[in-house]
């Protein structure tokens, strides 16, 4: 939870009667005062939060049957229940705990950034308040008084009362301040007056839009120093490097937890933690406006006051141990030593700041999620809680599961997709299938689509004509289905689910009448590639993964080599499509297949057997970290339905998931889309997502350091459903 500007809530809070403390006008027609400000908010957040919008009308009607019936505002009343109805399907409720997690969530949010920018205001100008700045308070007074209702009966807690009664008295404060043309009382330590003899007119308050403000200059990057070999204990090994990472304390509270024993969220400062991971090199700007990964958790740790890090997997970007990529160097690459590097910041930093009960919670989508997530179970005296987004923590060898989740997204229709797609689809392959077949297939097929020449010892040989490189041909070919990075809102020909279906289906008015499944894969393909020819050289591709050098500007790179290395020696996920899976890509005879991608493991690293090593790694893994029966507690494990990785990360379905670890499945959603930078196009569902994961996040911050709470009938119903697919579609 955010801290108030300068003193606990106890010393803050105001004891000013209900009708005197909203900071608004009565509105004409009869609204009598106390209903006013909950219909007048709720009409300006009904496109922003509708199921904040909904409850405070709830709260307005509950106000209004209180009274007495010949007071009792029946014309209002009658307006305001044909309005709930009206606007209830679009307000996406699920229960009472799940709804005020929700709401608390957002009104706690606006209470935040009132209470910062007060601040801020204090220190910064000596001229009265604006009407801004009197609008946010008295809105959030508002928000958090709407959730004082009935319907959440015995959820709303004194720390949300003190912040309405503060709120409502500090817009007092600022509004008499600005219409005296004086400055408010200090937020240090407000001088208690008498209340507003009567409300004052303010503009209305309009809610953030949600793109993220311009961000403030980025900070350097930060190293230290790691031990090689975490794992050896001998002391033998005393080689070290130095690892990079990003910090930004520009919104960081420290905060006095009194004792050992304090657990509420305001009694401890906070940090959150973006994982790295195996994609591009973390740049500064990830600890300010978050990236693709923790753009989510850079927003939250703003509005709660809590210390933003990130953190480069060994291996990956500038965070380079040995300075090659060798078998030899690739020994110390795995994903228990990156955690050891994490887990040592965290002691580093926590000594760094002086902070002992710092509560750290953990974040990353992807793999990094899978490390965020690992993070709490091997390390859950440093790491509070985590949020590990679209996280496949089951390792598996063969994962059939990925081709088989596009298919059934490509039959989804939430996002564009049909049945009609699917059989398409399936009718395209069959027919390259049939070609691949054939010499004169296959020299069809390389002309059509546009494949790459080759440099080999025959001259004009057809790239096609050997068998590895069909595989590479169809793998190419599935990459014109983009359900891990479908975007409901591109526009662009071909660039989600909805379009390359209405391509495939033909519904697309510039697919030619008459086309075949064929021709319009290939029409998607020559479109996808730019008019470059679809490279297939199998054994070009092993080559560069054999290469063992950091070229110059390595750090730079893409590093597939570094995360090959740990799919043979740990995880697997090798995407196969065979015969006897849900595929929609299977062509016969198979290509896609576990051998075709383990022997590569071989090749390139030249001792590492497929045979004891490859086959096992994703089984060790499991062992390691329990894979889909994870004995950690406070993880969240959100996922999207479209998301192809879904197939390997806890989600309802799975047997361990209720009982102690929250899962949430993001309707229509992509991979990790809620943690992206946020936008207006953004689906609803990815909106909702990120209030929920926010909600999660707050109710761990109030726990003890070693809470771990059974699967009770009301900790389902508040975790493991705060935003299933129905709560958030």
């Amino acid at each position: 939870m955010e801290a108030m500007s300068a003193q606990s809530a106890a010393t803050q809070r105001r004891s000013l009667p209900r009708d005197r403390a909203m900071v608004t006008p009565a509105s004409a027609g009869g609204t009598p005062r106390e209903l006013a400000p909950f219909i007048k908010r709720a009409d300006e957040i009904q496109a922003h939060n509708s199921l904040m919008a909904y409850y405070c009308r709830l709260q307005a009607v509950e106000l209004g049957m209180a009274a007495p019936p010949e007071r009792r505002p029946h014309r209002v009343l009658a307006s305001l229940i044909e309005k709930l109805e009206a606007t209830k399907p679009k307000a996406g409720l699920v229960d009472p705990a799940t709804d005020f997690a929700v709401c608390r969530q957002f009104a706690l949010s606006v209470y935040a950034r009132a209470d910062r920018n007060d601040v801020n205001a204090s220190g910064t100008s000596n001229a009265p308040p604006t009407r801004t700045q009197v609008e946010a308070f008295s809105a959030a007074g508002t928000f958090l008084a709407a959730l004082d209702q009935s319907s959440f009966a015995g959820m709303c807690d004194d720390d949300i009362r003190a912040r309405q009664e503060y709120a409502e008295w500090r817009a007092w404060d600022l509004a008499t301040a600005m219409h005296a043309g004086r400055q408010p009382s200090p937020v240090n330590g407000h001088a208690r007056g008498s209340s507003p003899k009567e409300t004052v007119g303010i503009d209305a308050f309009t809610p953030p839009p949600p793109a993220a403000p311009p961000a403030p200059p980025a900070p350097p990057a930060r190293w230290i120093e790691q031990p090689l070999d975490h794992l050896d204990t001998s002391g033998v090994d005393r080689r070290t490097w130095r690892q990079r990472y990003f910090l930004n304390d520009e919104w960081f509270q420290r905060k006095n937890a009194g004792s050992d024993k304090s657990n509420t969220a305001s009694d401890h400062p906070l940090a959150f933690l973006c994982v790295g991971g195996e994609g591009p090199a973390l740049t500064p700007d990830v600890v300010t406006i978050g990236g693709v990964h923790c753009a989510l958790m850079c927003q939250m740790a703003k509005d709660r006051g809590a210390l933003i890090v990130a953190v480069e997997h060994r291996f990956y970007g500038a965070s380079q141990p040995t300075g090659d990529l060798s078998v030899e160097s690739l020994r110390y690459l795995s994903s228990s030593q990156a955690l050891a590097d994490a887990a040592n910041l965290i002691a580093s930093l926590n000594a760094e700041y002086g902070e002992s009960t710092m509560r750290w919670v953990s974040f990353g989508g992807s793999y990094p999620g899978m490390m965020a997530s690992w993070l709490r179970l091997k390390y859950p005296h440093l790491v509070h809680a985590a949020v590990a987004s679209s996280a496949p923590i089951q390792a598996e060898l063969e994962m059939r599961g990925y081709d088989e989740v596009v298919g059934a997204a490509l039959a989804e229709t939430d996002v564009g997709g049909s049945d009609a797609c699917v059989a398409s689809v399936k009718n395209a392959f069959s027919a390259v299938s049939d070609m691949l077949g054939t010499p004169a297939g296959r020299s069809r097929l390389a002309k059509t689509f546009g494949v790459c020449e080759i440099q080999t010892e025959i001259p004009n040989v057809n790239p096609l004509q050997f068998v590895p490189n069909r595989a590479e041909f169809v793998a190419a070919l599935t990459e014109m289905f983009p359900a891990q990075s479908n975007d409901p809102s591109c526009e662009t020909f071909g660039c989600d689910i909805r379009s390359v279906c209405a391509v495939m289906t033909g519904e697309d008015p510039s697919v030619a009448p008459g086309s075949s499944e064929l021709d319009r894969l290939v029409r998607l393909t020559r479109n996808a590639f730019g008019g470059e020819c679809v490279d297939v050289d199998h054994e070009s591709n092993v080559r560069a993964l054999g290469n063992t050098d950091l070229e110059p500007g390595w750090e730079k790179g893409d590093f597939e080599r570094s995360w090959f290395w740990q799919t043979c020696t740990e995880f697997g996920f090798y995407q196969t499509c065979v015969d006897g899976s849900k595929c929609p890509f299977v062509v016969s005879p198979n290509l896609q297949t576990l051998e075709f991608n383990t022997r590569v493991c071989g090749r390139v690293f030249g001792n590492v057997s497929v045979s004891e090593v490859v086959t096992g790694a994703a089984a060790r893994s499991n062992v390691l970290y329990g894979g889909w029966s994870p004995g950690s507690t406070r993880v969240l494990f959100p996922s999207g339905t479209v998301d192809p990785w879904r197939a390997n990360s806890l989600t309802d379905e799975r047997e361990f998931s209720p009982a102690w670890l929250p899962t949430m499945m993001v309707a229509g959603a992509s991979h990790h889309a809620w943690t992206h930078p946020p936008r207006d196009t953004d689906q609803d569902s990815v909106k909702r997502a990120r209030i929920a994961i926010a909600a999660q996040v707050d109710e761990w911050l109030g726990e003890g350091p070693m809470a771990a709470r059974p699967a009770t009938e009301r900790n389902i119903a508040t975790e493991r459903n705060i935003a299933t697919e129905r709560n958030i579609a």
